[in-house]
């Protein structure tokens, strides 16, 4: 790819948020028989109207017609040059799809759920670090102003709960800002740096260790784990979206893996090719290919159906793609649950602390007091 395209690509970025009615709206317009180019030039006009302007959805047909323009003229070929490379291994099997409307609906439709379950990842990153903000600066005005206000003018030593308050304090209001600030390097670092790789390379290694190593590298990263699992929970509703939608396409299961595994990190072509092997040398063998990619629930749900051979596998995974995001959204939300309540704890325990001490600290003053 040259640089022009690098910036004709880059342009369309706010249109890819949109592709979800993108992809329905074309899905329509080729059951009507309209051809690719009539439905780009057609909606170009109506996305540089004066009342229904749309600078995103008008850069889009722009790209469209420029493929034409390029000598690419059918959906597969126009399609994945104009959209994220997500969704390329799906739009390149239109050329072969018995509907490709079908194949653009079904695709909108993981298109959809990629954004429910992104949202909910999303909020589970943010409320901890929310949880932590707002408790640590509550926190921080105790220790900062109103503790050292109580005890300024105090002629007597502390001691106890109130000693131990005021020494607390003075670590927060001397070292607190420094610890949001990991924090929040700590948060990013997560979300650049740690999470993609955590269903890479470093799956494989931490998988591999044994023994007090890998008992010791738990603990290490015990801080980052809840969301890295959220995250391989994320990755598999992705891929087995795609998977279902190649399937809906009228592809093969072997072939739909096949695909997927082409356009996925390290950690999904593993699992991939490990779910394909096991198939290729004991066909019928569903469950235990798709164990390491299926969440709990909806692998006991397909165990059920297609324990006796009756029911089509391939279309019962389908039909498992929507339960498995619903149960990985439950997943989630139980899970930073349970985060939440630990941080609220910590937080709402040293300001509880804190208030303690100052009480304690005033009757300790007050006692001075009256016995000068």
């Amino acid at each position: 790819m040259n640089v022009r395209e690098s910036f004709e690509r880059l342009e369309l970025m706010g249109a890819w948020s949109e592709r979800e009615s993108f992809y329905t709206e074309l899905a329509q317009s080729l059951r009507e028989k309209e051809l690719l180019l009539d439905f780009a030039n057609a909606e170009l006009k109506i996305a540089r109207s004066k009342r229904m302007r749309d600078p995103s959805r008008a850069a889009l047909m722009e790209a469209i017609r420029r493929q034409y323009k390029r000598g690419r003229t059918t959906l597969s070929e126009v399609l994945p040059q104009v959209m994220p490379k997500t969704d390329a291994t799906t739009l390149r099997i239109l050329a072969d799809a018995r509907n490709p409307a079908s194949v653009l609906d079904n695709l909108a439709q993981a298109v959809g759920d990629q954004k429910k379950i992104t949202a909910v990842v999303r909020k589970a990153l943010v409320q901890p670090a929310l949880v932590m903000m707002v408790g640590s600066i509550l926190a921080l005005v105790l220790a900062k102003f109103v503790f050292p206000s109580i005890i300024a003018s105090a002629k007597v030593k502390l001691t106890g709960i109130a000693a131990v308050a005021a020494f607390t304090a003075n670590v927060i209001a001397s070292y607190l800002l420094w610890a949001l600030l990991v924090l929040v390097v700590v948060l990013v670092f997560t979300r650049i740096f740690i999470l993609p790789n955590a269903t890479g390379s470093w799956r494989f290694w931490l998988e591999d260790l044994t023994g007090s190593t890998r008992i010791f590298m738990r603990v290490i990263f015990l801080p980052v784990q809840p969301q890295i699992e959220i995250y391989r929970e994320y990755r598999s509703v992705i891929m087995l979206n795609n998977i279902s939608v190649l399937l809906n396409a009228g592809k093969d299961l072997l072939t739909s893996l096949e695909l997927v595994a082409q356009r996925g990190n390290r950690w999904e072509r593993y699992r991939v090719h490990q779910c394909m092997s096991i198939l290729r040398r004991n066909p019928g063998e569903y469950i235990r290919a798709f164990e390491s990619i299926l969440s709990g629930p909806v692998l006991r749900s397909l165990a059920t159906s297609v324990r006796r051979g009756k029911a089509d596998f391939a279309a019962e995974l389908v039909r498992g793609a929507g339960r498995m995001r619903e149960a990985a959204e439950q997943n989630v939300a139980s899970t930073m649950g349970m985060i939440n309540k630990f941080l609220i704890g910590l937080v709402l325990g040293i300001n509880v602390f804190l208030y303690l001490g100052m009480v304690m600290a005033v009757l300790q003053l007050r006692d001075a007091i009256s016995k000068v």
